[in-house]
């Protein structure tokens, strides 16, 4: 079922079996009591129901190890996990949806796979504990406000073959002081860096 733990407040840690594929829809989301979870190495996708985000609000979700045949993260999956602080991505991943860690506020890093192809607006939004990002090659697109008040990130890299910024991307990064646009970027859009008063150049 979508649903089938949504709200629960009294587990701490979970293990799923191998035989699970898929998670639909909000099945963890606002377990706030969540602290663990095991996810099985044959799972496949998250989200494929009505509403895509399953462990939205699990706000005591420390780490998350994401299995590799994961090829997206869906919209608001980990929304607002404030307590989140270790992800790691499969390497075949190959788009972040929109909000999908937005709120994340304890993340203070996170590596990105080499296969990854776009990142959806606001994905990292209010991540307000990162300091430093690699946005490797493979990386076409980025949306609207990706890393928008990320008041901590301090060491951006932006790798060749990036050819769309969204606006307002680094809104409000005040601890930013450096930047390297690549010339893969034709056109800069609408308040990439406003607010991001420690820019240098």
């Amino acid at each position: 079922p979508e649903e089938m733990f949504k709200g629960l407040d009294n587990f701490v840690e979970i293990k799923l079996p191998k035989e699970v594929t898929q998670l639909e829809g909000s099945t963890f989301s606002g377990c706030s009591s969540l602290q663990t979870i095991e996810l099985p190495e044959n799972l496949e996708t998250f989200g494929s129901g009505s509403g895509n985000y399953p462990f939205s609000g699990c706000s005591s979700l420390i780490s998350i190890v994401i299995p590799e045949k994961i090829e997206v993260i869906p919209f608001m999956c980990f929304y607002s996990c404030s307590s989140l602080k270790s992800v790691t991505l499969p390497q075949n991943l190959l788009g972040i949806e929109g909000d999908a860690f937005c709120q994340c506020s304890a993340l203070s890093s996170i590596e990105l796979p080499n296969k990854l192809t776009s990142i959806g607006s606001s994905a990292f939004r209010r991540c307000e504990s990162l300091e430093n990002i690699t946005i490797p090659a493979s990386v076409t697109t980025c949306g609207s406000g990706v890393f928008l008040y990320c008041s901590k990130l301090s060491s951006v890299t932006l790798e060749e073959g990036l050819t769309v910024l969204g606006g307002s991307m680094f809104y409000g990064c005040d601890a930013l002081k450096q930047i390297e646009i690549p010339s893969s970027i034709k056109e800069l859009p609408y308040r990439l860096f406003d607010e991001s008063y420690a820019l240098e150049k």
